[in-house]
């Protein structure tokens, strides 16, 4: 019998995933198990088709892949645990990076992880200098590292693409469009500012080389994003808990349950309008006149 070779500590790092999936696997059914691992490591194989549709019609295809907003979700949660036990906010930062690292490792070093690894870690990098004085350095850091490790990404590569314009967004169009939503409270219109951001950053580009839009996208997005951080936190201390006290395992386990339920039902909901997807496709000319547009928009005073 061979000795597996590598890093104990990357052994023990990914048994412990396998644990976590066959724990996810046990104590929900599906489509619950599948979208849980999704939003927890990134694994998307396993989810139904019609389902992976609905996400789509949507616009909310991207709470079930790993990128850059879910490595937020992971930082964020990570810098309040920290501040809460009174660790300086300068020190919770670096500690916060060191988790991006760590989750990077645990979920696989596929192209796409490590990209939104990248991005979620500069996101909590410009949060820390003062949401964004200067972010258009870390980001040309960040597209240039990754475009040296694989120049074809620039072109070629649609994820790496998207990935660069909605954090752009967030960086620099959340702050000019945030005073549309002053009526709401400051979590809700945050997460509609941030929304619109990324949606308006990324649609050109989509339009153009996939020709479809979702209308429902804004709405059904602050509809489960909310819901989202809470499914991740009481998710991995569902695992937790199952390994260690399976009775409170399965107490935790219910709770996620019904928040999946819940995501599946809105989104199912949204799904079903006959208008929540539209096929349009943007020609080169006007991709690049709606992006015009953008800079003009991001030229704007920042909204107070």
């Amino acid at each position: 019998q061979k000795t597996p070779r590598g890093s104990p500590a990357l052994r023990a790092l990914f048994a412990l995933k396998a644990r976590m999936h066959r724990t996810i696997a046990e104590y929900l059914s599906e489509p619950h198990a599948s979208f849980l691992a999704g939003l927890l490591y990134g694994t998307r194989s396993t989810i139904p088709k019609d389902l992976a549709d609905q996400f789509r019609r949507t616009g909310t295809s991207h709470i079930i892949a790993i990128s850059g907003y879910n490595i937020t979700l992971v930082t964020s949660l990570v810098m309040v645990a920290l501040v809460a036990i009174f660790i300086p906010r300068k020190k919770a930062f670096w500690l916060a990076i060191i988790a991006v690292a760590a989750f990077v490792t645990f979920v696989g070093f596929s192209a796409s992880v490590v990209r939104a690894g990248i991005m979620g870690a500069l996101v909590l990098a410009a949060k820390q200098m003062g949401r964004l004085s200067r972010p258009l350095p870390l980001m040309t850091a960040a597209a240039l590292g990754m475009v040296l490790s694989n120049p074809f990404v620039l072109l070629f590569d649609a994820g790496f693409q998207l990935s660069f314009l909605a954090v752009a967004g967030l960086l620099y169009l959340a702050p000019r469009i945030s005073a549309w939503f002053h009526i709401l409270p400051k979590r809700i219109g945050d997460i509609l500012s941030e929304t619109c951001a990324a949606i308006i950053m990324t649609t050109p580009f989509a339009l153009h080389s996939f020709g479809q839009f979702s209308v429902v996208a804004p709405v059904s997005n602050l509809l489960v994003l909310v819901a989202i951080p809470w499914i991740m936190l009481v998710g991995f201390l569902a695992v937790i808990a199952a390994l260690l006290i399976p009775l409170l395992g399965q107490l935790f386990f219910g709770v996620v349950w019904l928040l999946l339920s819940y995501v599946i039902g809105i989104i199912g909901l949204f799904a079903r309008l006959s208008f929540a997807a539209i096929e349009i496709h943007l020609p080169l000319w006007g991709m690049l006149l709606a992006y015009l547009f953008i800079f003009l928009l991001c030229r704007r005073k920042k909204s107070v």
